[in-house]
C-alpha cells in the first residue's frame, strides 16, 4: 500500500521523466511549467503588439511542446557542460551572476505577471538558464569560439531520449512525430 500511495504521489506531482538528457532527468513538472510559461508569454506579446498574430503559435500547442522540450534540453546541456568545467564552484558562480535581480520588486512583479509563474519556477525556468548561458559564452569567448557554434556540436553529440511519445530527437533537434 505504501508503494502505491508513493507511485500515485510520485506520478500525481509530474516528477516522471519526459526526456534523459546524457543521464539527467527532464520532469513533466518542468515541461509543464515551461510550457505554461511560453504559452502566457505569447498571449501576452500578442495583446501587447496587437499587429502581431501569434494566434496561430499559441493554438498549435505540439509544436510549443516541442519548442518547450528543445529549451529544456538546451538548458540541461548547458548546465552539465558549467557543472564540468567549474565544478565544485558552479552554485556561487552562478548564484553571483543572477545577482540581485530578485531584490528588483518591479522586475519581480513585472516577469512573474509576463510568464505566469512563481519568482522560484521563473528563476529556475529562466533566470538561471540565461545566467548559465552568459557564463558559458564569456569561457567559450576566452577559447575562440562561439556558443551557438558549441551548443550545435553538443545537441549534435548528446544522448537525448525522449519519452514523449509524440516527439523525437534527431540530427540534435527536437521534432515531431508524424
Amino acid at each position: 500500500m505504501t508503494l502505491g500511495l508513493g507511485l500515485y504521489l510520485f506520478v500525481g506531482l509530474g516528477n516522471f521523466p519526459v526526456a534523459i538528457v546524457n543521464s539527467h532527468v527532464i520532469t513533466e513538472k518542468s515541461y509543464r511549467k515551461n510550457m505554461t510559461a511560453i504559452v502566457n508569454y505569447y498571449e501576452a506579446a500578442e495583446k501587447t503588439y496587437r499587429n502581431v498574430d501569434l494566434g496561430a503559435l499559441v493554438d498549435d500547442r505540439t509544436e510549443l511542446g516541442r519548442l518547450s522540450l528543445e529549451q529544456l534540453i538546451e538548458n540541461q546541456l548547458v548546465q552539465g557542460e558549467l557543472e564540468a568545467r567549474l565544478g565544485g564552484d558552479y552554485d556561487q558562480i552562478v548564484s553571483r551572476k543572477m545577482g540581485d535581480i530578485k531584490n528588483q520588486d518591479e522586475f519581480v512583479k513585472a516577469a512573474t505577471a509576463l510568464y505566469g509563474l512563481s519568482f522560484a519556477d521563473l528563476s529556475e525556468l529562466f533566470l538561471a538558464p540565461a545566467a548559465e548561458r552568459e557564463i558559458l559564452d564569456g569561457k567559450l569567448l576566452l577559447e575562440k569560439t562561439t556558443f551557438d557554434e558549441w551548443l550545435v556540436k553538443a545537441k549534435g553529440e548528446a544522448s537525448v531520449t525522449i519519452l514523449i511519445s509524440s516527439f523525437a530527437w534527431k540530427t540534435g533537434e527536437g521534432v515531431v512525430k508524424e
